[in-house]
């Protein structure tokens, strides 16, 4: 019952920021029509174009128009690439984003729970001291400013990296993709290392702890129940941290020269491209909305009288 109320708000929204992102788009002031790259419209020619695209209409026409289509799965063709349906394009985009994406919150929740864990439990004043000190430069570097860095290092200075690679290097070859990936992982590792040190070192102190010790339990079987029950705080960093990547993902495509979808989006915005827009900010929010309908999920799969209490 719970997971089904929780699909049901999911749905709702999405349409609530379809809404919102619709309205704000079209309330911003001139046209996609008004010029582009390389020609500036004259207003007959812009209106015609306004009238065929049916941007003439009352805001709320063109919404209702718009959700009746995408329930069809048409998301309308390209104001700018007009011979290319959007859905064609995001597809193309997202054979790049996909990969990074899901790449990178494997490494940060396995590299992250792995150092905190280690963080944690060691005795080793200089290891703690060491983590302290790498960690915290870590976490103080949002992607963009770890993306410079690695740029200037590794491909300016060292030239081990291509500075600019092409669309078909990314296509074909591994190599484009260390530095992105890196760039996107660390400080979001970083981050849930300190946070799983913190919640282990928490229940580390707790009363259960010195009960299954008094039992005379193994060092390995009680670090497994300090483990066990750090699983739900953990679990919701996680999905906080796989937000915070995608998000960050929009910028670390547009510094490594990624043709992924958050490139277009930017592009999209910059060109007043709206179907992009609108089909990008869907992609974005049903993906931020479905990353927390599983850790929900995954709440009740682990602990069942959560979905008895809520």
């Amino acid at each position: 019952m719970y997971i089904l109320k929780r699909c049901i708000q999911f749905i709702f929204q999405i349409l609530a920021i379809s809404l919102i992102t619709f309205v704000l788009m079209h309330l911003a002031p001139g046209s996609p029509f008004d010029r582009t790259e390389t020609h500036v419209y004259d207003e007959a020619l812009r209106n015609r174009l306004e009238v065929t695209y049916g941007l003439d209409k009352p805001i709320l026409n063109q919404y209702l128009h718009y959700l009746a289509a995408i329930a069809k799965l048409d998301f309308g063709s390209s104001l700018v690439y007009r011979d290319r349906e959007v859905v064609d394009i995001l597809a193309e985009k997202l054979r790049f984003t996909v990969p990074l994406g899901l790449l990178t919150v494997t490494i940060v929740t396995a590299l992250g729970t792995y150092i905190g864990y280690i963080w944690a439990f060691t005795n080793k004043a200089v290891l703690r001291v060491l983590l302290d000190v790498v960690l915290a430069s870590g976490i103080s570097l949002p992607p963009f400013i770890m993306s410079f860095l690695l740029i200037i290092v590794f491909s300016v200075h060292l030239r081990m990296f291509e500075v600019a690679p092409t669309i078909e290097a990314y296509r074909t070859q591994l190599k484009p993709w260390i530095l992105p990936t890196i760039a996107l992982c660390l400080p979001q590792a970083f981050i849930l290392a300190r946070y799983v040190r913190t919640i282990v070192s928490e229940e580390k102190d707790r009363d259960y702890v010195r009960t299954v010790r008094s039992k005379g339990l193994t060092e390995s079987a009680v670090k497994a129940h300090i483990m066990r029950n750090s699983y739900l705080p953990i679990i919701t960093i996680c999905g906080s941290l796989a937000v915070r990547s995608m998000l960050g993902e929009i910028i670390v495509e547009q510094m490594f020269l990624i043709p992924g979808i958050g490139t277009s989006f930017i592009t999209a915005i910059s060109r007043r491209d709206y179907p992009i827009i609108m089909a990008t900010t869907l992609f974005y929010a049903t993906m931020l909305g479905l990353i927390i309908l599983v850790v929900d999920i995954l709440y009740v799969v682990i602990d069942p009288r959560i979905s008895l209490r809520r």
